[in-house]
């Protein structure tokens, strides 16, 4: 009981802490691949299959996104340029089940190398300059990318805990409930990969399935401890006439879903899509919301432990952070539960 205490505290502390900071460029995790921790579903959607008592999964899956973070240059701000211009990241996923209706697991992300546009500096001071005397020494020189933004950096960890009302694998038809917080273990201001606080983001999944296709629908809620307005120029439209380019940092609409073929024994083929969107402006304007299509290729090999490999590419349909032009990825993952889906 006192473990438990202690947990909660700890997350509040942080959640409080966190919500103090002044006015950011964008204090946000923008890196929205985010693989199924207990394998089950799509790619980045859950589906309803039990791992079974003390069953684990884990893999790691590596991701490469190209211009997934926009901005327009002035004086006309008729263009628009990518401030992040490529990001290669690694994904650990660890799952297990404690019995038949819960599966729980943890995602560490993390940021290999990414790249920056160099003139960014040049357009944009940075946004703390004014707070310094012009002869100042300590005047930041650039913008806040300069200082501030590692090439490489962990991401929030992201843990879940998934409850299964009903099992795809025994009835066709799944449904389920997926719980997932995000926690900060190295917070640091506008480094594009904490949200600064806790997140907390439960979701609906159903699914539908026979032996060679399987259909998954997740949706659900997004909550930001943190919430706060981003100045980077041209992010999104102009929220309120006091803050022009202003972007918003609040609570969101999480759903999305696609579909899986068997199309060989051991072979898929799996369609996929995610899409976020503030709460308080459902799909109100493409530049502030988030939306990515996937296909993918998933093969298994059963002489290896029933490991599976999947290779597939990823698109920004809309035009808000973190939505990129193009994405790839890879992963190699131990899937035990694929002896239950071959024997179906």
């Amino acid at each position: 009981m006192k473990i438990k205490a202690l947990f909660v505290a700890t997350l509040l502390i942080v959640a409080l802490a966190s919500s103090a900071g002044a006015q950011d460029l964008l204090d946000k995790n923008i890196h929205y691949f985010h693989p199924t921790v207990d394998g089950s579903g799509l790619i980045v959607s859950y589906g309803s299959e039990p791992l079974g008592m003390f069953r684990m999964y884990y893999g790691v899956f590596a991701d490469d996104a190209l211009n997934t973070l926009d901005y327009e240059p002035p004086p006309d701000r008729d263009t628009e340029k990518a401030l992040l211009t490529n990001q290669l990241a690694l994904t650990g996923v660890f799952g297990v089940g404690l019995w038949e209706y819960v599966n729980v697991g943890v995602a560490v992300p993390f940021i290999a190398t990414r790249a920056f546009d160099a003139d960014f500096g040049e357009v944009y001071p940075h946004p703390r300059a004014d707070e310094f005397d012009a002869d100042d020494p300590n005047r930041p020189k650039g913008q806040v990318i300069d200082g501030d933004t590692d090439s490489s950096a962990l991401e929030d960890l992201r843990f879940d805990v998934k409850l299964i009302g009903i099992n795809r694998l025994a009835r066709c038809l799944g449904v389920g409930a997926v719980t997932t917080v995000g926690f900060p273990v190295l917070y640091k201001e506008n480094n594009f990969v904490s949200d600064g606080g806790v997140t907390v983001a439960p979701r609906l999944v159903l699914d539908l399935g026979r032996e060679w296709w399987t259909i998954v629908f997740n949706g659900g809620y997004k909550y930001y401890s943190r919430k706060s307005r981003a100045a980077l120029p041209g992010l999104s439209a102009e929220i309120s006439s006091s803050s022009p380019g202003d972007y918003n940092i609040e609570d969101e609409i999480i759903f999305g879903g696609g579909a899986k073929f068997r199309f060989s024994y051991g072979s898929e083929l799996v369609l996929d899509s995610k899409v976020l969107t503030f709460a308080n402006d459902f799909m109100g304007d493409s530049r502030e919301d988030y939306a990515e299509v996937m296909a993918a290729y998933r093969k298994y090999f059963r002489g290896l432990n029933f490991t599976a490999m999947t290779l597939g590419v990823g698109a920004g349909v809309l035009d808000g952070v973190g939505s990129p032009t193009l994405r790839v990825f890879f992963g190699l993952a131990r899937d035990l539960k694929q002896f239950h889906i071959m024997t179906y």
